[in-house]
């Protein structure tokens, strides 16, 4: 779990390494779908610290373009960001 204190620079650091093509976790133990869910997951529960990253609704958006297989968690999570 993050530390609330440093959540805009890891919300930047997560679309950061979304954008990169080459990136692999260390460890092998994160899938880019793991992680888009992550930053998902953590825009949705704090909409206003992320809005530093644009409009933080259309990377969700993003996702469930990209994820169609997978998109019920990502319907959670934009439902959630709306929510709060």
């Amino acid at each position: 779990m993050l530390k609330n204190d440093l959540l805009e620079e890891a919300l930047t650091l997560y679309v950061k390494i979304l954008n990169d093509e080459g990136f692999v976790s260390k460890r092998g133990n994160k899938s880019k779908y793991q992680l888009w869910i992550e930053l998902c997951e953590f825009v949705a529960r704090s909409p206003l610290r992320a809005q530093h990253l644009g409009d933080p609704s259309q990377l969700i958006r993003h996702a469930l373009r990209r994820y169609t297989d997978e998109v019920g968690k990502l319907w959670i999570c934009l439902a959630d960001y709306y929510i709060r």
